[in-house]
């Protein structure tokens, strides 16, 4: 898949990890056409979870601040 996808690198560094996931589920949101006010709130409503996902407090603050960026810039290329 990586050599169908150019080459690209794996992320394997957790951080690395949970900065493309935060990303992932940002586009998510934005593809359903959720409003921030929407998106807060489902990330209000779910479950913490702090081990093996680590959805924690500060993931969900990430998926926050990684939609307002695509809200501000679009779809990063």
């Amino acid at each position: 898949m990586r050599k169908r996808l150019g080459g690209i690198e794996a992320a394997v560094e957790d951080q690395e990890r949970r900065e493309l996931q935060a990303e992932i589920d940002a586009a998510a949101f934005h593809a359903y056409g959720l409003e921030r006010r929407d998106v807060k709130f489902v990330l209000d409503d779910f479950h913490r979870v702090e081990n093996p996902k680590l959805m924690d407090e500060m993931y969900f603050d990430l998926v926050l601040e990684k939609y307002d960026l695509l809200d501000q810039k679009g779809p990063l290329p």
